[in-house]
This record gives structure tokens, C-alpha cells and sequence, in this order.
């Protein structure tokens, strides 16, 4: 499972960043200075979702939409 940055709600305070121990969180260049997750980088621990404290961290359902099982091909 993958994890993904709700921009609406991410106050940029990085705890995320700071518990993250792979470095997949990467602060945007927007005017609030949010976070995003790197996919490729990221190992979906989970550490970051726990550590954020405005909840903004969430499954990305987006992540397995590519995916092709053997039932779906």
C-alpha cells in the first residue's frame, strides 16, 4: 500500500519528513511548502501517518489502479 499527501491539509511542519527514514518525503516548491511522497522511495512503513498531526497522510487507492492481477487480465 502507498501513501499519499493531502495538500488541503498539510500545514508543511515536517514531523513527516523528520520520521521518515528512507527521505521519501519531499517538500513542494508551492507557497505553503507542503509535502509529497516519493513513491519509488518511499517503503510504506507507515511511520510518517502516525507522526502527522493534522491526519493529512493517507492510503493512495491511486497506487494500485495499475496493477494487473491474473482475475483482471
Amino acid at each position: 500500500m502507498s501513501f499519499t499527501v493531502l495538500q488541503d491539509r498539510c500545514i508543511g511542519c515536517g514531523a513527516c519528513d523528520f520520521s521518515c527514514h528512507s527521505d521519501a518525503l519531499v517538500k513542494t516548491d508551492s507557497f505553503l511548502g507542503v509535502f509529497e511522497i516519493d513513491p519509488y522511495t518511499c517503503d510504506d512503513c507507515g511511520v510518517c501517518v502516525g507522526k502527522c498531526p493534522e491526519t493529512a497522510i493517507v492510503p493512495d487507492d491511486r497506487a494500485t489502479d495499475h496493477i494487473v492481477t491474473p482475475a483482471t487480465r
